[in-house]
C-alpha cells in the first residue's frame, strides 16, 4: 500500500502473507518548513494490527502540531489502551536554511537509521506504546541535505540499511521505500518503510 508517494517522502507497506489488510500506518503532516512524521506498526498482524494502526493515526491526526514528542507518545499510549499496542516512532523535522534538525522517539519493534556519507542506526526503547511504556526519551537528531531517513517497522529483515550502502540509491523517497519493503520483507508479519529525503 502507498500512503504517500512524493519525491522527499514515501511510505510503502506490504500485508503478511495470507492477509489482505496490513497493520502498518504512517502518519505525515508537513508545512513550508516543518515536518512530523510517524510510522505505526499494530501488534501482530492484519486486521486486528489494522485496527490498532487506524486509531494511532486518527489520534495523532486530531492533535495539533505536536512539537513535544514526549507529550504526544503520552497521548497514543493513554489512547491505545485496551488494545493490544503498537511499535510507534516519531520524528519533528525543522528546517533552519541549511540542514532539518529536531527530535524524534520510538518506543517498540521500529529501527530508525540514517543514510549519508555513513550509515547510522538510532537508539529505540523497549515497550508496546498502550500495553506497557516505561520511558519514552527524546533523542535529537540533524539531518543534511541529501541524507535519508529511513523508519521501518520489524517486519523488514533487520540489516536492511547496511545492505544499501555503497549501492545506488532510487533518488525518489516512494521508490527507495518500496525497494527496501519488496527486497526486506519477513513474511510472517506485515512490513513497512517510511522514507524522508532531506
Amino acid at each position: 500500500m502507498i500512503r504517500h508517494a512524493g519525491d522527499s517522502i514515501g511510505f510503502f507497506s506490504m500485508p503478511c502473507l495470507g492477509e489482505v489488510e496490513c497493520g502498518d500506518e504512517c502518519f505525515i503532516r508537513r508545512d513550508t518548513d516543518r515536518i512530523f512524521l510517524a510510522l505505526i506498526d499494530g501488534a501482530g498482524h492484519g486486521a486486528s494490527a489494522k485496527e490498532v494502526a487506524d486509531l494511532a493515526r486518527k489520534t495523532l491526526g486530531g492533535q495539533p502540531p505536536c512539537a513535544d514528542l514526549e507529550r504526544c507518545m503520552g497521548v497514543l499510549h493513554d489512547q491505545l489502551r485496551g488494545t493490544r499496542g503498537a511499535a510507534v516512532a516519531m520524528v519533528n523535522l525543522l528546517w533552519n536554511g541549511c540542514e532539518w534538525s529536531g527530535n524524534y522517539t520510538a518506543v517498540g519493534d521500529v529501527a530508525l537509521s540514517i543514510l549519508g556519507a555513513r550509515t547510522r542506526q538510532l537508539p529505540v526503547s523497549d515497550g508496546i506504546v498502550g500495553v506497557a511504556m516505561r520511558s519514552k526519551p527524546v533523542f535529537p537528531i540533524t539531518l543534511h541535505r541529501g541524507e535519508r531517513l529511513l523508519l521501518a517497522s520489524d517486519g523488514v529483515s533487520p540489516g536492511f540499511a547496511a545492505d544499501l550502502v555503497g549501492t545506488q540509491l532510487p533518488p525518489k523517497a516512494l521508490d527507495l521505500a518500496r525497494r527496501i519493503v519488496l527486497v526486506h520483507q519477513r513474511e510472517h508479519d506485515d512490513s513497512s518503510c517510511l522514507v524522508f529525503v532531506a
